[in-house]
């Protein structure tokens, strides 16, 4: 629970530090922080709404 919470506390001063630094908007700076986790390779394992939907229009047909 508690590296919840330290991953929570960090993801937020991150997201922060984004707008601050930049001069960008809160969704910007999310869309910025999720895409350096792809780029680093942390998210890999998570399903994006893309593949999701991939998935879902393989599934339809």
């Amino acid at each position: 629970m508690r590296r919840t919470v330290d991953f929570a506390l960090d993801t937020e001063q991150m997201i922060r530090h984004r707008m601050a630094t930049r001069g960008i908007s809160f969704e910007q700076a999310v869309n910025d922080s999720i895409r350096h986790g792809f780029d680093r390779g942390v998210l890999d394992e998570t399903p994006t709404a893309r593949s999701l939907a991939d998935r879902g229009a393989a599934t339809d047909r």
